[in-house]
């Protein structure tokens, strides 16, 4: 244990002094630099393991911190030939798809971001890449973003559950979102103020009697909000409201069609034998690379 703490404190150090100017000493940089080329992918692959099994015990941050010290031996790394190229590349890319889950976990979303943008700069087309990207969008209102990523990924894998359940999930909270701009639009109009309510008084609420159906009904509810003061939205304040849903509204929720996204068909149905952990433990087990081809995703 304490060799591998000195390790890790040496890892750190380099980390760190990437990031700082030229005058420090590169001692720690330079033994990794120096150190034989299998040594270097053995301490990759030990290090891509213990993110794993710390993953799989729900130690999400360090698990992140050791995929990023994997990645540490990466950029010290110059092989000779392609296939130990691949080899490495290969490690760097299944621990940034982890990072990404971990920092996904722990709600980190502009380092989860950073971590997909580093796969997909080397596998544009990588599902898990584009499913985590736009997890984070969906997570920071980028809606526009998340539905292009989300789709992407199923236009490549589109009977995938997972996939699916994240694509219903942005729908559902784009409108959610679009139901609570409206609430908000309508709450800023002058809804029940004086002059209606005087007009109201003197006999000429005529909208009133519509809208309460000839009855002395109290308040009345305009398109699922209540608006108290006994007066109904005239047509121009609805205009304005739908105005503001669509001013507030486009820029982060986009404007494609829902004949659209009906194209993509809705998750099947949780086996009823499933158990809520059980299904947790199945995802959990999705989302984590391992490094072997058969969960490249």
């Amino acid at each position: 244990l304490g060799k591998e703490k000195e390790e890790q404190e040496r890892l750190e150090a380099a980390m760190n002094k990437q990031s700082t100017s030229c005058s420090h000493d590169h001692k720690d940089e330079r033994e990794i630099f120096e150190m034989a080329m299998p040594e270097k992918i053995e301490r990759m692959d030990a290090f891509h393991d213990r993110g794993n099994k710390l993953f799989e015990e729900g130690q999400y941050a360090r698990a992140s911190e050791q995929y990023k010290f994997a990645m540490v031996y990466y950029e010290y790394s110059f092989p000779e030939d392609e296939e130990t190229w691949a080899r490495i590349d290969k490690i760097r890319l299944t621990c940034n798809l982890n990072s990404a889950a971990c920092n996904i976990k722990v709600e980190a979303w502009d380092e989860a971001k950073n971590n997909c943008y580093q796969v997909l700069q080397l596998e544009p087309d990588n599902v898990k890449a584009l499913y985590r990207r736009s997890q984070v969008h969906r997570h920071q209102h980028r809606f526009d973003e998340a539905r292009a990523d989300i789709k992407a990924a199923l236009t490549r894998m589109p009977h995938d559950f997972q996939l699916r359940e994240e694509f219903v999930l942005l729908k559902q909270q784009v409108a959610a979102y679009k139901l609570k701009t409206k609430e908000v639009a309508q709450r800023m109009l002058p809804f029940g103020s004086t002059s209606t309510s005087t007009s109201a008084s003197k006999g000429k609420g005529k909208g009133k009697a519509k809208a309460d159906g000839g009855g002395g009904g109290s308040d009345v509810d305009v398109d699922g909000a209540d608006v108290k003061g006994g007066s109904r939205a005239s047509d121009s304040d609805q205009q304005m409201v739908d105005a503001l849903v669509e001013a507030y509204g486009a820029s982060s929720i986009g404007g494609e069609s829902e004949e659209a996204e009906a194209n993509v068909p809705p998750p099947p149905p949780t086996p009823p034998s499933a158990s809520a952990s059980a299904l947790e433990s199945a995802t959990d087990a999705h989302v984590i690379d391992d490094g072997s081809d058969a969960d490249d995703g």
